[in-house]
């Protein structure tokens, strides 16, 4: 009767062994993986997400720094349009018919030549200037600003005249010098100087100082059509 005591003993404390044994095995390796393959999802997400966040605010920053430039775009467009009628004037030609920068709008280019009666160098290449301007290509035209004739007075117009007549400069429009013209051209110390402005009035390269025919011809071709 001990004997099958001990023996029932024995069996419950094997059957008490197995089952703790049970409880301490891991589990298969399938749920593992899978445990693993979720968390690693998991930091990729949110690795991602930071990602995208990145994404996100450098094209946020690209999209306004695109703004600014396109603001900044319009701000000089908008300089531009305001600066487009830098040669304005209004005057009058030596019969008194009044005369704007009106008269720029007709061609593309305007070659302004500015003198005196008092200048010999002026009034010499005033025959070149004369065939000049009948030849000048057809987005172009000549002006003649008399420095010394007025807008209002009479002084100096007979002799104007006179050297038209002479040079055969007549051809081309030629004004007297008005308040306007005056407060644009007053930078040029020396006659004869010869600008060149688009239809809107902007002077287009550097003013040619002196009597320079071939200069006045390399612009002309580089402007003409």
């Amino acid at each position: 009767m001990k004997k099958l005591g001990k023996i029932i003993v024995a069996v419950l404390a094997i059957i008490g062994v197995l089952f703790i044994a049970l409880l301490l095995i891991p589990e298969d390796e399938e749920d593992t993986a899978d445990v693993d393959t979720v968390t690693e999802q998991v930091v990729e997400n949110e690795i991602q997400e930071e990602t995208d966040g990145d994404a996100e605010q450098v094209t946020e920053e690209n999209v306004t720094e695109d703004v600014e430039s396109e603001n900044t775009t319009d701000e000089a467009s908008e300089d531009n349009e305001t600066n487009s009628g830098a040669f304005s004037f209004s005057t009058v030609d030596l019969e008194g018919n009044t005369v704007t920068d009106d008269i720029l709008k007709d061609k593309d280019y305007t070659m302004i030549n500015i003198w005196a009666t008092f200048c010999g160098p002026c009034i010499n290449e005033m025959p070149e200037l004369a065939a000049i301007a009948q030849e000048l290509p057809g987005n172009m035209q000549m002006v003649g600003i008399i420095s010394d004739v007025y807008e209002g007075s009479d002084e100096n117009v007979e002799l104007a005249q006179q050297i038209l007549d002479e040079t055969g400069a007549g051809v081309y429009t030629n004004v007297r010098l008005s308040e306007d013209l005056y407060t644009l051209i007053s930078e040029y110390q020396f006659v004869p100087t010869t600008i060149f402005v688009d239809s809107n009035g902007n002077m287009i390269g550097e003013a040619i100082v002196g009597a320079n025919i071939d200069a006045y011809k390399e612009r002309i071709e580089e402007y003409g059509e």
